[in-house]
């Protein structure tokens, strides 16, 4: 597989080496990453079974009850609604901004 992605899979899985737990949680904090792609691209690096089960379990705790709460009040225009559409926005937001800053920080760093 490294023969045709070439550098990418190797950056990836290189920062999964490192940084496999925490690396795991960020990219299933953000509620609009695809689970099948972030699977297949974690079955292709070196990340363990350990940091990829447990930083699922955790990452995608938000996510989830955000999701609920919209399914449960989505027709109800409460404060619970408000509150979980803030709390997937947010998530968004605060993942889009660590992948800048990290890409960033990569480019500087080369």
């Amino acid at each position: 597989m490294e023969k045709f992605t070439g550098v990418k899979v190797q950056k990836l899985d290189e920062v999964l080496r490192r940084r496999g737990f925490a690396a795991v949680v960020g990219v299933r904090l953000v509620p609009v990453l695809p689970f099948t792609a972030i699977n297949y691209m974690a079955g292709l690096t070196s990340v363990t079974w350990r940091p990829y089960f447990f930083g699922t379990a955790i990452g995608i705790l938000p996510g989830t009850v955000s999701f609920v709460t919209l399914g449960a009040f989505g027709l109800q225009l409460g404060w619970q609604v408000q509150a979980a559409a803030a709390a997937l926005g947010l998530l968004t937001l605060v993942g889009l901004i660590t992948a800048v800053r990290r890409r960033r920080k990569d480019a500087r760093n080369v």
